[in-house]
Formats: C-alpha cells, structure tokens, sequence
C-alpha cells in the first residue's frame, strides 16, 4: 500500500506536466487578409475610397468629374515605375564619387585617405582595391594586375 503511495506521489506531479504537450494543438484560424484598398480618382485627385469623393463633392470641394476606372491602374504602374527609379538613383549615388582627386567612401561620404583599405567611419572597403587580393588598382583597370579578377564597372568608381 505504500509503494502504490509512493508511484502515486511520483507519478502525479510528472502527468501535470506533461499534459500540456500531450494535448493536440487546436489549428490556427488563417490570417485574414487586408481589404484591397479602394482608390477613388477623379479629375488626377487621388481621394482615399469612393465614399470620401463623394463628401468632397457634396462639400462642393471635389470637382464635376466622374471616377475613372483606368487611373488606378495608371498610378499603380506610375508607382511602380517610379520606385524602380528611385532604386536606380540610389544604386548610383552608392557608387564610388570622386571629389577633386579624393575618392569618397559609398556608404557614408568619408573622405579615404591614401593608404585606407576600408572606410574609417563605416568599415565599406576602398572602391579601388580588389576585392580578392586586397591589391589597389588605378581608375579605369578593368582587371586586377596582381590576381586577374574582373573589376566592377570596368574599374570605374
């Protein structure tokens, strides 16, 4: 009797802990998606759903126009378009810029000093080194002259 005790002193504890990970889990609801967003465009004004152009106009502040279906597609591919540009005038603005004989350092403008391999400030490697064998290279190589590699934009900055 009282070893079925002792079993049942011992047991108890380990089954109230166990039992949360013996449970099967319910499964999750989906995640409801986000509304579409509905943009209302009228005369070129983008208002945000159709029920605002229309209290706009109600106010007398909207114009007399009617929504046009195909300006939405039009923003959207206008947006488009201009976030690739926007992307295109980063990508070159992180280019190496030379500043009167003194190459800059693409990640914060830093000045490198000649014999600098990374960029004090940011640690972003010298746009003139190679990037294999750590050799400087002058503008314009369109190859490293120690290990061969194939320099990045034709050696330009």
């Amino acid at each position: 009797m009282i070893a079925l005790g002792i079993v049942a002193i011992l047991l108890l504890p380990m089954a109230y802990v166990l039992s949360p990970l013996l449970k099967t889990p319910a499964p999750a609801a989906p995640p409801v998606p986000p509304p579409p967003p509905s943009s209302c465009i009228v005369d070129g004004v983008d208002y945000g759903t159709p029920v605002e152009w229309a209290i706009e106009r109600a106010l007398g502040r909207a114009g007399e126009g009617e929504p046009d279906p195909e300006a939405a597609r039009l923003r959207a591919a206008l947006s488009t378009e201009l976030e690739q540009r926007v992307q295109q005038v980063r990508r070159e603005g992180r280019l190496a810029r030379v500043q009167k004989g003194r190459v800059l350092c693409v990640g914060c403008g830093k000045p490198y000093a000649a014999s600098d391999r990374y960029c004090a400030r940011c640690g972003e490697p010298h746009p003139r080194v190679c990037r294999r064998c750590g050799e400087r290279h002058r503008p314009g190589d369109c190859f490293c002259t120690a290990c061969g590699l194939p320099l990045p934009a034709g050696g330009r900055p």
